[in-house]
């Protein structure tokens, strides 16, 4: 940029700066809002599934039916909340939502497993709740698989030789933990929904002010105009940032393997490209309110929904993945998943910083584009 046009677009980020600081009210928000949407969704938000109620029916009453019991109660994912006498008790259970699962054992159950006979033992899910009743499938699974191995690996002598020892390992989230994942794409959507709000302000408060004169009898051009009032947000963009991601560290214990100076990068391109969108819609809405509508219904659904942060978007229909493709917050996600969880650098990250990078200028561009149609608009 040339000295005199970065001259100018520094005077106006100064006047933009000045009236900034002068609302505190809406200074703080601007501020604490990020914080606290991260702690609350942050602290609500969970793939994971504990202390599922569980009732259970021993009809056995052996050792053998009581080692299984114990292997789900020593199960995190499990709260055994009584031991019944029969169906009508185990119904009542779940038509009251006391339990979610029910168990069944057979009175046969002990001395079936001492003959080496198969013996089903009977599970009862809650249909209702499909999410956490199709969760809860594959946690009865990996319990049973591990009383079926310690079983076979009891009676080995007896019986035959394990033919196929497994060894599962799960890379860059050991502990499956959901919040770790959840996190990191909860701050891409934070960031684009701050971002555009901010600067969805700028240019509908001149038009509601009266200001908007002033602004146009200005040597300005509508480069310089979107640089000078996006300058002082883009810095609060860069001060939540790290707000953002010291609370990801210190109060979720989210580990952050890749390089911190990376995730700046790519915070700053998206940040830019969210706050050109924001400038763009306050152009085209001229009105404070409209535009905070429209700010957030073009960055809010589209970065919660289309994203992969709350859907996995190869599950999508063809149709919806293709226009994933247009939201921003798609890339960021991915990469600030691949550089907290994975470590990855930007020898694997550049094909996403670039398609960031193309989002911001055309974005930009528009929005530069928004501020002569104004201008003659108003001279009309």
């Amino acid at each position: 940029m040339l000295p005199e046009a970065l001259r100018r677009s520094t005077a106006l980020a100064y006047i933009e700066t000045l009236l900034i600081l002068r609302d505190k009210r809406s200074l703080g928000l601007a501020f604490l809002l990020p914080f606290l949407l991260l702690i609350l969704f942050g602290s609500s938000l969970s793939y994971d599934v504990r202390n599922i109620p569980l009732a259970i029916w021993d009809q056995d009453r052996t050792p053998a039916s009581r080692t299984l019991i114990c292997a789900f109660r020593g199960s995190p994912y499990y709260r055994i909340i009584a031991l019944r006498g029969g169906y009508p008790e185990l119904i009542r259970d779940l038509d009251q939502g006391e339990a979610l699962v029910a168990m069944v054992i057979p009175p046969d159950f002990g001395k079936r497993l001492d003959r080496g006979q198969e013996v089903q033992v009977q599970f009862i899910l809650d249909g209702s709740d499909s999410t956490t009743a199709g969760i809860s499938m594959g946690y009865i699974q990996g319990i049973m698989e591990r009383y079926n191995l310690s079983l076979q690996q009891e009676k080995a002598l007896r019986w035959v030789e394990i033919p196929v020892d497994l060894a599962i390992r799960v890379w860059f989230n050991p502990e499956m933990e959901s919040r770790n994942f959840i996190v990191p794409g909860l701050i891409a959507v934070i960031l684009m929904i701050i971002a555009a709000l901010l600067t969805s302000l700028t240019l509908a408060r001149e038009w509601e002010t009266g200001t908007m004169e002033t602004l146009l009898s200005l040597p300005l051009r509508p480069i310089e105009v979107v640089i000078g009032k996006m300058t002082p947000y883009f810095a609060m963009g860069m001060i939540n940032i790290s707000i953002l991601l010291l609370a990801s560290r210190f109060i979720f214990q989210i580990p952050i393997r890749g390089s911190i100076p990376l995730i700046y990068l790519f915070a700053s391109v998206f940040t830019i490209g969210a706050m050109g969108l924001g400038i763009f819609i306050s152009g085209v809405a001229k009105r404070q309110t409209l535009a905070t509508q429209m700010a957030i219904i073009t960055t809010y659904l589209p970065a919660l929904l289309l994203s992969g942060f709350v859907f996995p978007i190869r599950n999508m229909p063809i149709p919806l993945q293709g226009i994933s493709y247009l939201v921003p917050a798609r890339y960021l996600i991915h990469a600030l998943k691949g550089i907290f969880l994975k470590g990855i650098g930007l020898s694997i990250l550049y094909p996403p910083l670039l398609l960031l990078l193309a989002f911001a200028i055309f974005v930009l561009w528009l929005a530069a584009r928004q501020v002569p149609r104004q201008i003659k608009e108003r001279r009309r």
